[in-house]
């Protein structure tokens, strides 16, 4: 069955108040409401998806040139990655990244924290959670040869590419327009304008063909709604604002009953005999274990006597003999793996408290996975920390210690 969508657009500072389209079942339009208070959207049906746009001008889209690498060390890669690129403290922005293009770059969304954060508590109570929340420049339609604006009373919102855009003040947008083709090298062929001002925007660019179109039956939300079906967007819940879907009332009550009555099930057929039968037979075995331990340790006993005590009393003498060669076994294993592996190289080494310390630098993150499965397939515990790009290497710090030699 098709679920209710619900387009829920932010369109103040602090996400009071908002504009949204409600569709049924069938894509019909339910509602349709232009800048009214937050509270008086009222969506609670669990068969509803709600997706989230907020303003252009408070999300940053850029691009990374990134190493092929698992999604969680992109995410840590990424902020050293477009670092140059922002003002802000890194500690202060959320960093939301798509796919690799087939270019070899990774497109970046990046926004404040405290943005997210009251765009999340503005839409706390609506149930069920936001699936989707996307900037508004990527609400807009997308093709390679042409660019789309999409003309307010205040703002003006510019899609340039399939994951590139901005958005500026009404009065500004000329002059950032002009900018942008100054800066690039291939023009767009048209700038396609959809006007839902009340008034034409003027645009005098000679090097640029300009098609405004108006759609006087469509406000905003239906065109929005239209286009992100058809063309690619991004999501900005990721990392630590990863969806959480609420769960209804009526849901919990089920999984508690049917938590219960497997509880009940498992009961009914349980009985003390089976209990004392499953008891007796791991006593045995555990006997059993004991018996061959003891007696491999202390072939010439003829019985057990106090197995606890002198096995702890023979591993206590192994042990004190086993950490005075710690550090030359550490050594062994870590310069075996060394020698082998090329695209490794050791920058400095330290040990202490039977733990020894690698700064290594690596030619990329696989050939650093690949040391580290080195060492471990050769019984050694390793932690990896602080590892990141370092020009055009991976530095990494390795902390190892004998596990189970």
């Amino acid at each position: 069955m098709t679920i209710k969508q619900v387009l829920l657009y932010l369109d103040s500072e602090e996400g009071a108040y908002a504009s949204w389209l409600i569709t049924d079942h069938a894509g019909k339009i339910e509602q349709s409401v232009l800048h009214s208070p937050l509270t008086h959207c009222l969506v609670d049906k669990e068969d509803s998806e709600i997706t989230v746009v907020v303003p252009g001008q408070d999300v940053l889209l850029t691009t990374a040139k990134l190493p092929k690498m698992n999604r969680q060390r992109l995410m840590q890669a990424l902020p050293f990655a477009c670092e140059e690129q922002l003002i802000d403290d890194l500690n202060l922005l959320h960093f939301a990244a798509g796919e690799y293009q087939s270019d070899g770059t990774v497109p970046v969304m990046v926004v404040k924290n405290q943005k997210m954060v009251s765009w999340l508590n503005a839409v706390k109570d609506l149930t069920p959670s936001p699936k989707i929340i996307t900037p508004s420049t990527l609400a807009l339609p997308f093709d390679e040869k042409n660019w789309y604006a999409a003309v307010f009373d205040d703002n003006v919102i510019l899609r340039m590419g399939k994951y590139s855009g901005f958005s500026s003040e009404k009065n500004n947008f000329t002059a950032l327009l002009q900018l942008q083709l100054t800066e690039i090298e291939k023009k767009p062929d048209c700038l396609h304008i959809y006007n839902f001002s009340n008034e034409p925007l003027s645009l005098n660019l000679k090097e640029l063909m300009v098609n405004e179109i108006h759609e006087p039956n469509k406000n905003f939300l239906e065109s929005f709604k239209e286009w992100m079906e058809k063309y690619p967007s991004l999501n900005l819940l990721q990392g630590n604002y990863i969806a959480k879907q609420k769960t209804s009332f009526s849901k919990k009550i089920w999984r508690i009953t049917a938590g219960l009555m497997a509880v009940w099930i498992l009961l009914l057929f349980l009985s003390n005999i089976t209990s004392l039968i499953i008891l007796g037979t791991a006593s045995n075995k555990t006997e059993k274990a004991i018996q061959q331990i003891y007696k491999r340790n202390f072939p010439e006993s003829t019985s057990m006597v106090s197995p606890r005590e002198r096995l702890e009393a023979k591993l206590k003498k192994l042990s004190s003999n086993l950490d005075q060669n710690v550090i030359l076994t550490l050594l062994d294993r870590v310069g075996g793996s060394l020698s082998e592996a090329n695209d490794i190289r050791l920058q400095n080494c330290d040990f202490r408290n039977h733990v020894l310390n690698l700064t290594v630098m690596a030619k990329t993150f696989d050939s650093l996975d690949a040391f580290t499965q080195a060492l471990t397939k050769k019984g050694l515990v390793v932690k990896q920390q602080n590892a990141g790009m370092s020009g055009s290497e991976v530095k990494a710090s390795l902390l190892i210690n004998k596990g189970a030699l």
